[in-house]
């Protein structure tokens, strides 16, 4: 008899018999199996990054998460960042910091996943801020007193009203094409043309309009502008979207409310207004 199946008539009777009397050596070793033990989850890395200097230990929300491995940042850029966040946003009585709500951990996942859109602005912005200090005091962000830094801030912090955000997802938030010193150094804007000379006369070498004020600001600390409207947006954003932040807004959203329907006098008022 052979046991090569008919595919007329379907499985030999042979085969059908071998199948069957395999079935409770495959059910005994079942359980065996089942108990073996799984195999061992590989530890998540370290997080090999200190505080910053002055700065908190992990809240117990970050802690209890586990730590946190930059995609990003580097360890001296999350240590400045991690400054830079807490300065934009301080603890107070109210509520915790930027760093206590894990804005960095927010902002350096941002900059993961939109790659080269916000990536080198952020860097950049950081090199800019130690470069900056350098000049000014010969240390860099992080190893600048509170007032230093603070001096270096208000280079940047009030662009002018036209600043593009630089978020790539949330688009412009005014026209493409700016004309003024704002446009400087911003591939969004149509920077302005240079200075052109013009002849006071028919003789005479000519002349160079001179730049105003504002204008060799907003030249100067372009780059540094940019970074910071970004930067700061960023901080603003994952500080108010994290638990901390929402309560720090008493937001009353996204839970129950016992509505006992419109209260006596309001509907006492409106009939009589009826």
């Amino acid at each position: 008899m052979s046991d090569t199946p008919d595919v007329k008539k379907g499985v030999s009777r042979r085969v059908a018999l071998k199948v069957l009397g395999g079935l409770p050596v495959a059910i005994t070793a079942a359980p065996a199996v089942a108990a073996a033990a799984p195999p061992a989850v590989p530890p998540s890395p370290p997080n090999t990054l200190a505080p910053a200097p002055g700065m908190p230990a992990l809240p117990p929300v970050a802690a209890a998460k586990g730590p946190y491995v930059p995609k990003f940042f580097s360890e001296e850029e999350w240590k400045s960042a991690s400054v830079l966040a807490d300065m934009i946003i301080p603890r107070d009585e109210r509520s915790g910091s930027a760093t206590d709500a894990r804005t960095v951990e927010y902002i350096d996942e941002y900059a993961a996943y939109w790659g080269g859109w916000v990536q080198p602005r952020l860097r950049g912005g950081l090199m800019w801020l130690d470069h900056e200090c350098g000049q000014r005091f010969e240390k860099p962000f992080v190893d600048c007193t509170v007032d230093q830094r603070r001096q270096v801030l208000e280079l940047i912090a009030y662009p002018p009203k036209d600043e593009p955000s630089h978020r790539p997802d949330i688009g412009q938030r005014e026209p493409a094409a700016q004309i003024g010193a704002a446009g400087v150094g911003h591939p969004e804007k149509e920077p302005p043309p240079p200075p052109t000379p013009t002849q006071t006369g028919t003789m005479g070498p000519p002349t160079v309009v001179p730049l105003k004020e504002e204008e060799k600001h907003a030249t100067a600390y372009s780059a540094g502008i940019a970074f910071f409207t970004l930067f700061r947006d960023l901080t603003a954003t994952g500080f108010f979207t994290s638990e901390i932040g929402i309560k720090d807004l008493a937001f009353m959203g996204n839970q129950p409310y016992d509505w006992k329907g419109c209260p006596p006098e309001v509907v006492a008022s409106i009939l009589k207004k009826a």
